[in-house]
């Protein structure tokens, strides 16, 4: 769905005269880790996303919170025959928390592997898009350093472009 609303919005930006788009990510991909032998089919198994069920979790009123979980909301994640133990431990977390372990649950399932859980202090890409996007100028924010070298050192070669980093 995401692709599509993409491709949907770039084919509405190029044709527009007096239009741009830029896109930027809220943070790195934490050190993400992709196995030779992960599987794709327990991410396509899930319907919806952990923030989404812990709401709903959130709503659900009385003691019937374990199998509610177990019955209804894990199998929208595509976490099938969760033990006991793992329920006790979702039932223990607080919201945040048990997004975290239920994402992490469904990595675990996949083969994906992350060395890290927490905003990483990496740049983030911006994707711009445009009907002129050749008259854009810019650079990789790989170039950066070396931009940092030029800048510090007092000069500046092609002084009409700038970057985007």
């Amino acid at each position: 769905m995401y692709d599509q609303v993409i491709a949907h919005i770039k084919d509405h930006v190029v044709t527009g005269a007096d239009t741009q788009l830029l896109l930027a990510v809220d943070h790195d991909f934490g050190g993400l880790t992709l196995s030779s032998k992960w599987n794709q089919r327990p991410i396509a198994a899930a319907s919806c996303t952990s923030e989404h069920l812990v709401s709903l979790l959130g709503q659900c009123k009385g003691d019937g919170h374990k199998g509610y979980l177990a019955t209804e909301l894990l199998r929208h994640y595509g976490l099938f025959n969760a033990t006991d133990d793992v329920l006790d431990t979702y039932k223990r977390r607080g919201s945040a928390p048990r997004v975290v372990t239920m994402g992490q649950a469904l990595a675990a399932k996949a083969g994906i592997h992350w060395s890290t859980t927490s905003h990483i202090s990496d740049d983030v890409d911006l994707y711009g898009a445009a009907g002129a996007a050749e008259k854009a100028t810019g650079c990789w924010a790989s170039q950066r350093y070396r931009l940092a070298a030029i800048a510090t050192a007092r000069s500046w070669p092609g002084r009409g472009s700038g970057c985007w980093a």
